[in-house]
């Protein structure tokens, strides 16, 4: 395979075949950890099979190596390399595709039954004996494909995997984002509900995002283990890719052996199940018997030094944590819980070239708008549009609109100080709501009309499936909260949550990838932007969420902000020092703090 094409399998099926040496490096890493031989080995996308080679290299009493692989060339080229070294009896191997293998027949295979489901006498299950036989239990090792569903989709994969909401969101979410779901993840799942309730270790390599994706949803469907690990590699130097990375290894438990242990007169103890690799005591609120095995925590270690825990995720009080402190009273974990403001996603267009616009000449008709500043005086930063203002979109095209439909927009680059009045971009907003009629542009502001029918192509491209059967010129992410005076907004993106106070005459918009609460009352949306910028609550903040993540600050995570909770350990001499710390002048007093906590506290907690 030439390296374009080798280059176009990667982009288009995250097609990362694991070099051999690695494959082998991650066996001996498991025979350490696990002091165990499995019976069988299987790779459900096994590729050119390095991970069935390695296998059969560390553990030559395997008895079955199964691999199944949906590119012919591959499962051609693994099962000539693996006939010579295992025996026939030994190896079952299958150009198939994973989602639409029946993962039964796996099943039966390593049960040692052929497709019709009898026994081929080459197993000990069909004569009764445990999952776990005395050679060893089942290992499922291997590489999923590093790819979204849409990617396929998008490029026209031959065999575009099926949209599917396998974990079960409600709504919008449930339209866009969560059925584009990312096939690493799915396999691990779908490998995990398929061999629940056996004696089974799953160890694959993923990126850190889908591990601790699939580990919450582990918890969620109640499927039972032992323990679960993840141990971070270095992916550049393995696949030349940058990617933070694992190696995620679930040890399953069989029902028969919980059975058993749960009725011996000596059942295990939180010493014997809640040790980690070096014998050091995993968790000490692990209770023994059958709840020993609801898995809560996850530790995280450096794939070169696989001894020592570098740090620990997981749930506490049925709450998830990127960081399970020793300290379960610490300070910032008093700040959790439901928000009493509900937090709102900026606007979805994806239509950003026509949508877009910058200002082409700031100076033309400069009347300016006093607003405050945080500095107990007003500033004059704010440039009104006339009725016909210019502008240059992402087409390089300067066109002229009506001022109705335009509002400043903040980006994720635009949260760099605390108060933002000045705006590098513009957004056209169509609409005050989603599935209003766009039909009455044309005739309140026919430029801004004819600019976006002179571009309903671009329109018609859009995929998602929130456009369907919607008015022409749709967004989404807006509503009466979009057009409120004053917002506190923060990017999703930042690796430190850095909140800001947007305003300016007409309504701020942001786009998708921020989140805002909105105010109709200057001092209590300056109060909230200094609170949400104080050392404690940025440090909750940094506790439930994941630094390396693509988006750590999400609808999900800010909505953990229990202001009725902040304002009973924060006071005002705290925010304060936030003034001082963001070099605005004092504004902040107890008069303005007394109105925020009434506020707070008038408010019902909002829940999803």
């Amino acid at each position: 395979m030439g390296n374009r094409e080798h280059s176009d399998r990667r982009r288009t099926y995250g097609d990362y075949q694991t070099p051999l040496d690695f494959c082998r490096r991650v066996c001996q890493l498991l025979q350490t950890l696990y002091h165990d031989q499995p019976r069988t080995v299987l790779e459900p996308t096994c590729g050119v099979g390095n991970f069935l080679v390695a296998a059969a290299e560390t553990w030559p009493l395997v008895e079955r190596l199964c691999g199944l692989e949906t590119n012919e060339a591959y499962a051609t080229e693994a099962r000539n390399r693996l006939s010579k070294i295992a025996t026939p009896e030994r190896l079952m191997l299958v150009c198939g595709d994973f989602f639409s293998f029946e993962t039964t027949r796996l099943r039966q295979w390593i049960d040692g039954k052929n497709a019709s489901g009898e026994s081929d006498g080459t197993s000990d299950f069909h004569r009764g004996k445990s999952a776990k036989s005395e050679r060893g239990p089942i290992w499922i090792v291997g590489n999923p494909p590093w790819v979204m569903s849409d990617t396929l989709s998008g490029l026209n994969a031959a065999n575009p995997v099926p949209r599917s909401n396998f974990k079960r969101a409600k709504g919008l979410e449930a339209i866009t984002g969560s059925a584009n779901f990312d096939l690493c993840e799915s396999v691990i799942l779908r490998l995990l509900e398929a061999f629940d309730q056996t004696d089974t270790l799953v160890a694959m390599l993923c990126k850190t995002s889908v591990a601790r994706s699939v580990f919450r949803e582990m918890v969620r469907r109640r499927i039972q283990s032992r323990s679960v690990r993840l141990f971070r590699f270095d992916a550049r130097r393995v696949f030349g890719i940058t990617a933070d990375a694992g190696l995620l290894t679930i040890q399953l438990v069989s029902q028969g052996e919980k059975m058993r242990e749960e009725q011996t007169e000596n059942p295990p103890t939180r010493s014997d199940l809640g040790r980690d690799s070096c014998g050091n005591r995993e968790n000490p609120s692990t209770p023994c018997g059958a709840e020993a095995y609801k898995t809560k925590r996850c530790e995280v270690y450096d794939f070169e030094r696989p001894t020592v825990p570098t740090s620990v995720f997981g749930f506490r009080d049925e709450r998830f944590y990127a960081e399970l402190d020793a300290d379960a009273d610490a300070e910032y974990l008093k700040f959790d819980g439901s928000c009493c403001f509900e937090w709102r996603q900026g606007i979805k267009h994806d239509c950003a070239k026509v949508m877009e616009l910058e200002r082409e000449d700031a100076s033309i008709s400069e009347s300016e708008q006093a607003v405050p500043n945080g500095k107990g005086r007003e500033t004059s930063n704010f440039v009104k549009p006339s009725a016909f203002m210019t502008y240059r979109n992402g087409l390089d095209e300067t066109v002229e609109l009506e001022e109705e439909y335009l509002f400043p927009l903040v980006k994720s680059s635009d949260f760099r100080t605390a108060m933002v009045t000045r705006f590098r971009k513009w957004i056209v907003v169509t609409q005050r709501k989603v599935g209003e009629s766009t039909a009455r542009i044309e005739s309140t502001a026919p430029a801004t009309w004819r600019y976006l029918m002179g571009h309903t192509t671009m329109f018609e491209k859009r995929k998602s499936v929130i456009y369907r059967h919607s008015p022409p010129f749709s967004i989404f992410g807006v509503g009466e909260y979009s057009f409120s005076r004053f917002k506190v907004g923060v990017s999703g993106f930042y690796k430190t949550p850095k909140f800001c106070l947007l305003t300016a005459e007409k309504p701020v918009m942001l786009d998708d990838t921020g989140y805002f609460l909105p105010f109709d009352q200057y001092n209590l949306a300056y109060t909230t932007m200094l609170l949400l910028n104080e050392s404690h609550i940025q440090r909750f903040l940094q506790c439930v969420s994941f630094r390396d993540a693509k988006r750590p600050w999400t609808k999900a995570v800010l909505s953990r902000i229990d202001f009725s909770k902040c304002i009973d350990h924060v006071n005002v001499t705290d925010l304060i020092r936030v003034e001082t710390t963001l070099e605005l002048e004092p504004r902040v007093n107890e008069a303005i703090f007394a109105e925020f906590r009434a506020a707070v506290w008038k408010r019902p907690k909002h829940t999803d």
